[in-house]
């Protein structure tokens, strides 16, 4: 299981997502890595810096702890999150 970043992937609700966000797939392809884990730790950090072109719907939260900061929603559907997508998309499972 050492190639793996979860052990069941909806194949059905990864595409309806990337559907909706296809330009998830190509950041996903970007992606590089000497194994999964590397690859998909990339991946975030540059989700994280490509966040407001990807068709999340912005939600700006204010605190006093962290100032005003933007949290991007996205509508999963049946998938469990980034780490199901990104399995998907490299392993294509």
């Amino acid at each position: 299981m050492k190639n793996q970043l979860v052990y069941k992937v909806n194949e059905k609700a990864c595409i309806a997502f990337l559907d909706k966000y296809p330009l998830v797939a190509n950041l996903i392809a970007n992606s590089q890595g000497k194994d999964l884990m590397s690859a998909y730790k990339k991946f975030l950090q540059l989700k994280d810096k490509h966040e407001p072109k990807l068709g999340g719907r912005g939600e700006c939260i204010g605190s006093v702890s962290f100032g005003t900061k933007t949290f991007y929603k996205y509508d999963w559907g049946a998938c469990s999150g980034w780490a199901e997508v990104f399995q998907f998309c490299k392993l294509g499972k």
